[in-house]
C-alpha cells in the first residue's frame, strides 16, 4: 500500500474517530468486520472499544450490542481458519450472511 494511501487513511481515521456522535440519531448499528492478519484484528479490537466507548452515553444498549459481540467476532478471525470455514461459523447473522454470499465483503 503506498504511503499516500495510509496517509489519506490515517486522516480519515482520526476524522471519525473524533466525531461527536451525540449529533446522529442512531436507530441501527451494522459492523461487518474482515480482518486478514493479527495486527488488523488487534486494530479492529482498538476500534470498536472506542466506539463503545462513545456510544456509551447517548445509547448504552448499542455499546453494550458492540461489547457483546466483540470477542466473539474476532476470536473468529483469530483461528486461522480457512476463507471457506470462516465464513461458515463467523455469523449467524442474516443481513451479514447475504452480503457475504453476494460478494459485498
Amino acid at each position: 500500500m503506498s504511503r499516500r494511501v495510509v496517509a489519506k487513511t490515517a486522516a480519515q481515521l482520526a476524522a471519525w474517530r473524533s466525531t461527536a456522535l451525540d449529533a446522529f440519531d442512531l436507530v441501527a448499528l451494522l459492523i461487518v468486520a474482515r480482518a486478514y492478519k493479527q495486527v488488523e484484528v488487534a486494530t479492529a479490537r482498538r476500534l470498536l472499544q472506542d466506539l463503545a466507548r462513545r456510544l456509551e452515553d447517548r445509547y448504552p444498549s448499542a455499546a453494550a450490542s458492540v461489547r457483546e459481540g466483540l470477542d466473539d467476532t474476532l476470536t473468529v478471525l483469530t483461528l486461522g481458519l480457512s476463507d471457506r470455514l470462516r465464513q461458515s461459523v463467523a455469523t449467524t447473522n442474516a443481513i451479514e450472511s447475504l452480503i457475504s454470499r453476494t460478494g459485498g465483503t
